[in-house]
């Protein structure tokens, strides 16, 4: 038997300028969502997060005395995660005089609305401090509470066939959800108190199977799997994103070169069903709160290949790199029908990674030195194709492929009381070329953390 238990909490609070929608590299401005127009700095937020997350997690486990080696888990947990969120927001002439009391003048007002966060000058880098007297408000789509509640049990058993070279496993799986939602500011009675309990019932089977003992090895898997994604109808207050998934896998792996090197290789098609999509009949009727306002109408599948290598390639120096190629598409979209067929948004048909670390086996022991390497390929961002309305008609826009380069050094020492302590130092995004993420998110440039750890 083990029992695990884990408690998290977490209060913070941020400042920021909104309204810069997406980031435009072909012509270096920030653009609405469309893509289409030039967008400007024309609101300020101040947020504060209250987190706290907590859990449990119960095995039992059991080796069968039989002619054959079997071993069987049983697992119970439980998962709470409850979070209190607060948004005000400053716009209009609130915001243009906060903006000038910090001592810019008109011009350099306008300046500030569409400062690159790339290249911004000090000047407009600075941001008014909030002040609930001075025309902040608070913003009733970010304000809210939540409290998610998970908990289920597991049973997996495995077989032990043909000296060790056969092995089946097979798992069953049955999760319970309760997820609650408050939104304090909302005039919509039925976004008040938004409920959804749900329940889910899963399964995987497995083999494996050594060709090669140890060298080349043949697995297979298949199963489901369910995944509480929670998104809270405007309109009705119905909690949507409870998405549930399907598929399989089959590939090789095994040890390389006297065990030098591992390698895995990976084929697989997933399905995902009961995915969150606009409701057809809400476009038609955008101002019928009586209407839901979201479906349970889409589904996506994925098929690719994986890579994985790593080993050690000279004494102190390993590596460890990966590839992989996803085909996807859109299976069903009650939205918009046209986009059956089509790649979903922000899934890269290819990405690539490599890493290396150098550990001194004499001089400097203790000292460790590395470099990676990640590249993604070009993934589609806004789509070219307008809702049955016609009034969201655009062009496609694509986020650029990405290289990115990070390196870290680290010291680890063992004191006489036996006490251990690490040094490290990471640099992320090394030569400050990231663009902004898949999901519009400006990068923070190049970062530098620095880390201490002690071990008793």
């Amino acid at each position: 038997m083990r029992a695990n238990l884990g408690y998290t909490s977490r209060d913070f609070w941020q400042l920021w300028p909104g309204s810069l929608a997406l980031w435009d590299p072909y012509n270096n401005r920030w653009s609405n969502t469309a893509g289409t127009a030039q967008a400007y700095r024309t609101s300020m937020n101040y947020q504060t997060i209250d987190y706290d997350q907590y859990g449990g997690q119960l095995d039992f486990t059991k080796t069968w005395k039989s002619r054959v080696r079997q071993r069987s888990l049983l697992t119970f947990d439980w998962f709470r995660n409850k979070q209190h969120n607060w948004q005000w927001g400053l716009s209009g002439t609130n915001l243009m005089n906060a903006v000038m009391s910090l001592g810019l003048d008109s011009a350099e007002w306008q300046g500030w609305r569409a400062a690159d966060p790339f290249n911004t000058e000090p000047k407009y880098s600075l941001l008014p401090s909030f002040d609930p007297g001075a025309g902040w408000t608070g913003t009733d789509a970010s304000t809210y509470s939540t409290d998610l509640t998970f908990y289920g049990a597991l049973f997996n058993h495995t077989v032990e066939m043909l000296d060790g070279r056969l092995n089946l496993t097979g798992s069953i799986r049955q999760d319970f959800s309760s997820i609650k939602n408050r939104r304090p500011l909302s005039a919509n009675g039925n976004l008040s108190s938004a409920k959804s309990n749900e329940d889910n019932f899963s399964y995987s089977v497995g083999l494996t199977y050594n060709i090669i003992p140890k060298k080349f090895i043949a697995y297979a898997s298949y199963g489901t799997s369910f995944n509480p994604e929670p998104t809270v109808d405007p309109n009705v207050g119905t909690i949507y994103g409870n998405t549930t998934a399907e598929g399989g896998e089959v590939g090789f792996k095994g040890l390389l070169m006297q065990e030098r090197f591992s390698y895995t290789i990976s084929f697989y098609q997933v399905t995902q069903d009961n995915e969150t999509t606009r409701n057809p009949e809400s476009l038609i009727y955008p101002d019928d709160t009586t209407i839901p306002y979201y479906i349970d109408g889409g589904s996506t599948r994925g098929k690719g290949i994986g890579i994985d290598l790593s080993g050690r390639l000279l004494p102190g120096l390993t590596m460890i790199g990966n590839a992989s190629w996803v085909a996807a598409e859109v299976v069903k979209n009650m939205e918009d029908p046209s986009l059956v067929g089509t790649r979903p948004l922000n899934i890269p048909s290819r990405t690539f990674g490599v890493g290396m670390t150098y550990r001194p086996q004499r001089i400097l022991k203790g000292t460790r030195i590395g470099v990676s390497y990640k590249y993604i390929a070009e993934a589609l961002r806004i789509r070219a194709v307008g809702r049955s309305s016609g009034s969201l008609a655009r062009t496609d826009y694509q986020i650029p492929s990405s290289s990115d380069w990070s390196m870290f050094a680290g010291y680890e020492v063992r004191l006489r009381n036996g006490m251990q302590v690490d040094f490290s130092v990471n640099i992320l995004n090394l030569f400050d070329k990231r663009t902004i993420s898949q999901a519009s998110f400006g990068p923070n440039g190049r970062e530098a953390r620095f880390t201490v750890k002690v071990a008793f």
